[in-house]
């Protein structure tokens, strides 16, 4: 199942998955509530709530562990932040690439060692093209 739309995700949900992600292993509900507690206080229901729906909609596995479930993420962040980008580049910079970097060096303040990775990267993503033809 792909999943859905990053603007179909609210930062709660975001929250959730990145915290998911960092720790690599299945987690309690009162697991994830604790390490949201250091972002912001939520009930434990809220918590649970949020990780049944993100499970519906088939962003996290649960399974049983002793008298509660367990949380997993089930896809991958690249794949997210994949869809996420795909999504922002067709609304708001019309499918164009350049003017999304464009906009990000415009707006933020980068470094020669950021510019050097970014010039890395744009040489391997020719390489890759040249492969590929």
């Amino acid at each position: 199942m792909s999943p859905p739309q990053p603007t179909d995700l609210g930062h709660l949900e975001m929250d959730i998955l990145h915290i998911l992600w960092s720790a690599r292993e299945p987690m309690s509900v009162r697991a994830v509530q604790e390490a949201l507690g250091e972002q912001r206080t939520l009930a434990y229901t809220t918590v649970m709530t949020v990780l049944s729906r993100l499970t519906q909609r088939g962003l996290l596995t649960r399974s049983k562990q002793g008298r509660g479930f367990v949380y997993q993420a089930s896809v991958a962040h690249e794949e997210v932040a994949q869809s996420f980008l795909s999504k922002m580049l067709q609304s708001v910079f019309r499918g164009g690439p350049s003017a999304l970097v464009s906009h990000l060096l415009a707006g933020q303040d980068v470094d020669d060692e950021e510019l050097e990775a970014m010039a890395r990267m744009l040489e391997e993503a020719r390489r890759r093209r040249g492969q590929e033809d």
